[in-house]
């Protein structure tokens, strides 16, 4: 992806921080790797979507002081990522990395980005193209629910301040419902994303 935006983008000027990248030398002098378990809302119902609630955030420290990191799902078990799969960039450019095929985990890909953007003193987005926004919206998250379990969801993101919602819907339970019973309970411009994944058919 970042690939596209940067050639997307076209041939950047001399001055800009995309066309200095090949001149900045931000050695790697480590990477490190921390799974965590964030913890989440309605524990009574289990979460059946795959390691939904495992993270791995990776670290990357180099020369001088600067520090960059970056966050993915993780796998099934920690370690998730085996820290040893990335010892031999250590001591390499960390610049000269962003646009090879070296580097497969998005994690430390991001952490690369946050390093190198730190170290030229300017914000990612600088590094992949043209600033397009100046906020991400936060939506709160459902597994599959019942209409009833999904209001209550939504009136309990309502309450922490979300105004965006995102499930992914089941073959189990009638959208219809869901989003009629949610309507009773959130707010003029609450917005709800049904995500029709790979179990609903087109019908």
């Amino acid at each position: 992806f970042h690939r596209l935006i940067c050639h997307a983008s076209g041939t950047a000027s001399a001055s800009s921080p995309l066309a200095r990248l090949g001149a900045i030398i931000v050695t790697i002098e480590a990477i490190e790797i921390f799974p965590f378990f964030p913890r989440l809302k309605a524990a009574h119902r289990p979460v059946d979507m795959l390691a939904i609630d495992v993270r791995d955030a990776f670290k990357v420290t180099a020369a001088g002081g600067v520090v960059g990191w970056g966050e993915q799902r993780g796998g099934k078990t920690p370690p998730h990522v085996d820290p040893a799969k990335y010892h031999h960039l250590v001591g390499r450019n960390a610049s000269e990395l962003l646009l090879s095929d070296e580097v497969s985990d998005a994690g430390l890909l991001t952490a690369l980005y946050d390093a190198v953007g730190t170290a030229l003193g300017v914000p990612v987005h600088r590094l992949l193209g043209q600033k397009v926004r100046d906020w991400v919206p936060c939506a709160a998250w459902t597994r599959p629910a019942t209409p009833a379990e999904f209001q209550a969801d939504i009136q309990r993101a309502v309450d922490e301040g979300y105004m965006t919602f995102k499930i992914h819907t089941s073959e189990m339970f009638d959208v219809f419902e869901q989003v009629r019973l949610a309507e009773d309970v959130a707010p003029s411009g609450f917005r709800v994303h049904l995500d029709f994944n790979h179990n609903r058919t087109l019908a």
